[in-house]
């Protein structure tokens, strides 16, 4: 059966490794094709060190802390999260944010958006300390979408 592309639509056969017309490395997962944010980049930009994966995604990692630098104190302040993709360009990408508590009470679920996030960028977000209901011990990062990034 024929496999569609995630970033340009062509149709390639089902064995193809490779789109025939833009070049990604068609992956597929267990729905079929991976998309954009999940699919591997050949040449992988290393992640800076103390990185985590985002969860569901390839070459995409964060990392957090307070907003005034190292960790959190009070665990009240304002919370820095850095984000760096070492893939493909992306666009419109939603992620989700969860914090919990040391005893694991989720104490944070927001979602946020990146309009356009290129290769090799780090971007920092903010997360007010008045979205936290308490002191974040853990921070997890998951995708929900994204889109690949218009070649220009």
């Amino acid at each position: 059966m024929p496999v569609s592309c995630p970033r340009c639509g062509s149709t390639n056969p089902d064995l193809a490794h490779f789109c025939r017309n833009c070049g990604l490395a068609i992956q597929t997962g267990p729905t079929g094709p991976l998309g954009a944010g999940q699919v591997s980049h050949p040449t992988p930009l290393a992640a800076p060190p103390g990185f985590n994966p985002v969860m569901g995604a390839a070459d995409l990692c964060f990392t957090w802390q307070a907003a005034g630098g190292g960790p959190p104190l009070l665990g009240t302040e304002t919370l820095e999260l850095q984000l760096f993709n070492g893939g493909y360009d992306l666009a419109e990408v939603l992620l989700l944010v969860q914090g919990q508590d040391r005893s694991g009470r989720e104490l944070l679920s927001s979602q946020r958006q990146i309009d356009q996030w290129p290769r090799g960028q780090t971007i920092r977000l903010e997360i007010p300390s008045y979205e936290l209901a308490g002191p974040v011990h853990t921070l997890t990062v998951k995708l929900v979408k994204a889109e690949f990034a218009d070649a220009t």
